[in-house]
């Protein structure tokens, strides 16, 4: 019974402990992403603010895609607004592998990343770029 009290309170100051010191995990510089049918695997990176992003993308579907980065939400259709918002846009054939490199945006956020085909979105061709301020 004390051991489960002590386990009890180690959990409780532990858990306190946390939220006053929050772990900062910081983005990464390089990311890779794999193209499927229907889908980016994974669906989401996390990347520093502002850094120079190296990305290795392969397309292990049957038809061409892109991995397009916005710097604004997406809006269905693909549309000049969206163009105008692009980062970085990339067209992937088939079975091919290509690397690249961009500046992640440089405030703090969530950003839309799409393919830019008639259909790709609503079948789940929508992925995020989470991009966070790394600590000095």
């Amino acid at each position: 019974m004390k051991i489960r009290v002590l386990l009890i309170l180690c959990c409780l100051i532990l858990t306190a402990c946390q939220a006053a010191y929050p772990v900062i995990i910081p983005g990464q510089t390089q990311i890779e992403a794999t193209i499927l049918d229907d889908a980016y695997q994974p669906r989401q990176w996390r990347v520093s603010a502002g850094k120079e992003i190296s990305l290795k993308i392969k397309n292990e579907s049957k038809v061409a895609h892109a991995w397009i980065l916005l710097s604004a939400p997406y809006t269905e259709p693909f549309d000049q607004d969206d163009q105008a918002a692009t980062i970085i846009h990339l067209q992937v054939q088939p079975g091919e592998t290509k690397d690249a490199t961009f500046l992640a945006p440089a405030a703090p956020g969530k950003y839309d990343v799409v393919s830019d085909a008639h259909g790709d979105v609503k079948a789940g061709m929508i992925g995020h770029l989470i991009a966070v301020q790394d600590q000095e």
